[in-house]
């Protein structure tokens, strides 16, 4: 998949992967685009919450080779920019598609409160995604 898909066609295949894999009403979108640079998002993830109020989950989708720099983790904490009345960002994942975790440093893998799944946890996941695709219980 790395081979055929770009970061931007990452970005549409995890939405709809995701939204297989999460029930209603939690609302998958893909928020990239000209205004990501406001809020550094490919991927948004609300929840609803109590008497109006939603949580959201931000992700910044990258396409690196090799060692990843703080670019994607500087970008994704722009999402916080999300955060008003209606809605508060709880957690925060930058997902590279093809960095091994094994070739960076222990103390990168949580970093300033974002969450970083390598190559090895993608995989993981979309196995889930295909799991829930075929509807095959994941345990």
């Amino acid at each position: 998949m790395n081979e055929q898909f770009s970061n931007e066609e990452w970005e549409y295949a995890l939405v709809e992967g995701i939204r297989k894999i999460l029930p209603e009403p939690i609302l998958v979108e893909r928020t990239g685009g000209v205004l990501e640079k406001e809020h550094g998002t490919d991927i948004l993830i609300t929840l609803p919450g109590l008497l109006g109020k939603s949580y959201g989950i931000a992700i910044q989708v990258k396409d690196y080779r090799g060692l990843m720099s703080d670019g994607a983790i500087k970008q994704i904490q722009k999402a916080d920019s999300w955060n008003n009345e209606n809605l508060t960002i709880i957690d925060k994942y930058v997902i590279v598609t093809q960095c091994s975790k094994d070739d960076h440093p222990e103390d990168f893998q949580n970093t300033d409160g974002v969450t970083i799944l390598f190559a090895e946890q993608l995989e993981s996941l979309l196995k889930d995604i295909a799991a829930g695709f075929i509807g095959l219980d994941k345990n």
